[in-house]
C-alpha cells in the first residue's frame, strides 16, 4: 500500500511541476588518430535558438570566455564582404603535466548557419588544421550542431600514452566548449 501511495504522490507532483528544460544533448562523439591527424566528430543538440548559437560562435574574440584553454583570440583581418575572418588564437595545450602554448592563424569562412576554419600552416604551430561546423534548427527552438575537426600538430607528441590523452582532451574540451556556447546563447 505504501508503494501505491508514493507512486500516486510522485505522479501528482510531476503534473504540478513544469517540465525540466532540455539541456545539452550529445548525440554522438568520436575521437580518432588517423593518417597522422587527430580527428573529432560530434553531433549535439543545444537548448538555445539557432540564431543565438550562431551569434555566440561568430563572436570570435569572446572564445576565451567559452574555453579556458584559449589564452587569446583576436581578429587580425576581416574581408570587405564580412564573410571571412582571419583569426589569431593562442591555446594552452596540456598532455598530462606537459603544457605548451599553441599558436594558430585560421581563415574562417562564414556561410548561413555554417563555419569552416582552415589553419594557415605557415603561420601556425600546426601542419594542418580544418574545422567544419554546421547548425540546423531542431525541435522546440533548439539547435543541432554538427562539428568535425582534423588537426596535425607541427610539434612532437609521444605516441603511446600522450596520443590517447590528446584525443580525450580534444573530445572533453570540445564538448565543454559547446556546453558553454549553449549557456551563453540562452542569455537574453
Amino acid at each position: 500500500m505504501a508503494w501505491r501511495s508514493s507512486t500516486v504522490a510522485i505522479a501528482f507532483v510531476s503534473i504540478l511541476l513544469p517540465p525540466l528544460a532540455a539541456a545539452f544533448e550529445l548525440e554522438s562523439a568520436e575521437a580518432a588518430f588517423i593518417d597522422e591527424e587527430y580527428r573529432f566528430e560530434m553531433s549535439a543538440v543545444l537548448d538555445a535558438p539557432v540564431q543565438s548559437v550562431e551569434a555566440v560562435l561568430r563572436d570570435y574574440e569572446a572564445y576565451k570566455t567559452l574555453d579556458a584553454r584559449i589564452l587569446e583570440a583576436r581578429i587580425i583581418e576581416r574581408s570587405p564582404d564580412q564573410h571571412a575572418t582571419v583569426l589569431a588564437t593562442t591555446l594552452r595545450a596540456c598532455i598530462g603535466p606537459i603544457c605548451r602554448n599553441v599558436k594558430r592563424i585560421e581563415r574562417v569562412e562564414e556561410s548561413p548557419l555554417g563555419l569552416v576554419a582552415t589553419t594557415d600552416s605557415n603561420r601556425s604551430d600546426m601542419k594542418f588544421g580544418e574545422t567544419r561546423m554546421q547548425l540546423a534548427h531542431a525541435d522546440s527552438g533548439r539547435t543541432r550542431v554538427t562539428y568535425q575537426t582534423r588537426l596535425k600538430p607541427d610539434f612532437w607528441i609521444p605516441a603511446l600514452i600522450a596520443r590517447r590523452m590528446m584525443l580525450t582532451t580534444l573530445e572533453d574540451a570540445t564538448i565543454e566548449l559547446f556546453q558553454n556556447v549553449e549557456k551563453r546563447a540562452q542569455q537574453p
